[in-house]
C-alpha cells in the first residue's frame, strides 16, 4: 500500500471575476490515496470543502459534533466553521476533495439539506462521482488550454449539483414558484428581463432559481424567455401589421437588428420572410 498525493489550484483571482462563475467557484481540488497518517485543523476556515472517501476509515469534526467517517461517506467543511479530520492508521482513507467559494454556495447548500449540523451523506455508489472529481482534476490540470479553466468550472458545478440531485432535493412551493416566473414573463414580456430580475422576483439566488427553474421546465429561465419571446413573434408577426421595430419593442428588444438574428437563429427565417410566407395562411 503505497499513498500517492495529487492537488490541482486553479487561479482565484482571475476566476471571481468571472460573470458566469464569479458566485460559486472551487479554487483547488485534489486526491489523496492510502493518507497514511492524515490529519488536518482548521479553526477559522474561510472555504467551504466537500469531501468524497472512497476506502478507509476516519474521523470528521465539524463545530462540536463528530463523526466516523468510512467509503462511500461524503462529507462538507464551512467557512468559520471549526475542522478537522483524520484517517485511521489502521484502515487509511482515500478522499478526493474540492474546496470551493462564493456568494451563492451556502444557499445551493442548503437546497439538499446540507449544513453544518448536518454535513455528512451515505452513497451506496460513487462510482459516477469520482469520475466528475477526475473530470475536475484532469481540467485543472491542464492549464494551458484556452477553455481550462471553465471546464474545470463546470465539471465543478456537475459533481456538485449532480450530488444534491442524488439526494433528492425536495424544496417547498418549487413549483409555484416556478408557476409565478413563467406568468411574470408573461405579463413583462416587453421589458429588457434578465437572469438577475426573475430570481428577485422569485426571492432566491440566481444560481438556486436557475437550477430548480430548469429542473422544472427542462429548460434555462433564459431560453425559456427567449423560446417564449419567439412564440409571441410568431404571433404578432401573422396576426398584426406592425413594423418589425415594434414587435421587438414589444418583446424586449432594443435592437430590431438583434431581434432578427435572434429570431433567424431560433426558426431558420428572418421575421421578414417569415411573415411574408406563412401570413395568408394564418390570417
Amino acid at each position: 500500500m503505497v499513498s500517492r498525493y495529487i492537488t490541482h489550484i486553479v487561479d482565484e483571482e482571475k476566476i471571481q471575476n468571472d460573470q458566469v462563475f464569479g458566485q460559486l467557484y472551487y479554487f483547488e481540488a485534489g486526491f489523496y490515496k492510502y493518507a497514511v497518517s492524515h490529519t488536518l485543523e482548521r479553526k477559522d476556515p474561510d472555504f467551504y470543502m466537500m469531501l468524497l472517501c472512497t476506502d478507509g476509515e476516519g474521523y470528521f469534526c465539524c463545530g462540536e459534533d463528530k463523526y466516523r467517517i468510512c467509503a462511500g461517506n461524503v462529507f462538507f467543511c464551512f467557512p468559520h466553521t471549526y475542522t478537522a479530520y483524520g484517517s485511521s492508521v489502521a484502515a487509511p482513507w482515500s478522499l478526493y476533495w474540492i474546496q470551493f467559494k462564493g456568494g451563492a454556495a451556502e444557499e445551493i447548500l442548503k437546497s439538499g439539506g446540507i449544513t453544518a449540523k448536518s454535513p455528512l451523506v451515505h452513497l451506496s455508489d460513487t462510482e459516477e462521482f469520482k469520475e466528475r472529481y477526475r473530470e475536475i482534476l484532469e481540467a485543472s490540470s491542464n492549464n494551458g488550454a484556452v477553455n481550462a479553466l471553465r471546464d474545470g468550472q463546470s465539471g465543478f458545478y456537475r459533481l456538485l449539483f449532480q450530488f444534491l440531485n442524488r439526494n433528492n432535493i425536495a424544496a417547498p412551493g418549487v413549483s409555484s414558484m416556478v408557476d409565478r416566473t413563467i406568468k411574470y414573463i408573461g405579463r413583462n414580456m416587453h421589458k429588457k428581463l434578465t437572469l438577475d430580475e426573475l430570481a428577485r422576483h422569485a426571492n432566491v439566488s440566481k444560481f438556486y432559481f436557475s437550477r430548480l427553474f430548469t429542473q422544472e421546465t427542462g429548460y434555462s429561465p433564459m431560453r425559456y424567455l427567449q423560446n417564449t419571446r419567439i412564440e409571441q413573434a410568431r404571433s404578432l408577426l401573422l396576426n398584426t401589421s406592425g413594423a418589425l421595430s415594434e414587435v421587438s419593442a414589444l418583446l424586449g428588444f432594443d435592437d430590431v437588428y438583434y431581434f432578427s438574428a435572434v429570431f433567424k437563429k431560433a426558426t431558420g427565417i428572418s421575421p421578414g420572410r417569415y411573415r411574408k410566407k406563412n401570413r395568408h395562411i394564418d390570417i
